[in-house]
């Protein structure tokens, strides 16, 4: 680990310690939590482009095998990443198909 030391303005430390005493946690470990964030948003950014290099090279030309394997790839990540965005629909949907199923019969 390596010790890193940062300036908050007093309102942001005043929040931060009535969330960290909400959570149950520390100051430092929001801090943390807010980095890694901050890490996964911009790995997410990092990974959309290139998503968009790799469709768009795909329809203006051709992928290699090795730029279509990677765009596979790319797109499970992403996939698994942003599920949460859409799991919950598609549980409304599947249990709505059941329904209309059940209702058939």
């Amino acid at each position: 680990m390596v010790k890193a030391q940062v300036q908050l303005h007093e309102s942001q430390h005043r929040q931060l310690e009535e969330l960290a005493a909400k959570r149950a946690t520390s100051v430092a470990q929001l801090i943390l939590e807010g980095i890694d964030r901050v890490l996964a948003t911009a790995a997410m950014e990092a990974a959309r482009r290139r998503h968009a290099e790799l469709i768009d090279k795909k329809f203006t030309r051709a992928l290699s095998d090795s730029e279509a394997s990677e765009l596979r790839a790319v797109e499970r990540n992403l996939d698994a990443a942003e599920a949460f965005l859409y799991q919950p629909t598609l549980q409304r949907l599947h249990e709505r198909i059941e329904a209309l199923e059940s209702d058939s019969t």
